[in-house]
């Protein structure tokens, strides 16, 4: 297991080092938003019921949050996070983080629609 950001949050919170636990929360290290299912696939966990559990660890822990979003599957993102906003994939419903372009205003939350770069390049 490679040292990542991950490792010092997990071991600082006096969690278990699990190999699911690091892959999983060091996903979040990418300025994207992720549902259960691609976590699944991405970090090949064995069951998506481990995926959850560590999910419902990691929010209770403050480390990710869950963000709005235009699909059923909860998804989320990285915790304590510069402001920043939200833009959804038409296609594929990826969310991906977007620096706000709305910094005048106190208290908001923008979210966009569009086509991301890889749906793009399929077109």
């Amino acid at each position: 297991m490679a040292h990542c950001p991950a490792d010092s949050l997990i071991v600082e919170a006096g969690l278990r080092m699990t190999v699911d636990r690091h892959a999983i929360l060091a996903l979040f290290f990418q300025p994207r938003t992720w549902n259960a299912r691609e976590i699944r696939v991405q970090t090949k966990t064995r069951t998506l019921s481990t995926v959850y559990r560590n999910l419902d660890i990691l929010e209770k822990y403050g480390f990710i949050v869950p963000v709005l979003s235009l699909e059923e599957d909860i998804r989320y993102e990285r915790a304590l996070q510069p402001h920043h906003d939200h833009t959804q994939c038409e296609d594929c419903k990826s969310i991906s983080c977007i620096p706000c372009p709305a910094k005048e205003l106190d208290a908001h939350t923008l979210f966009l629609q569009s086509i991301c770069q890889l749906c793009a390049k399929k077109s």
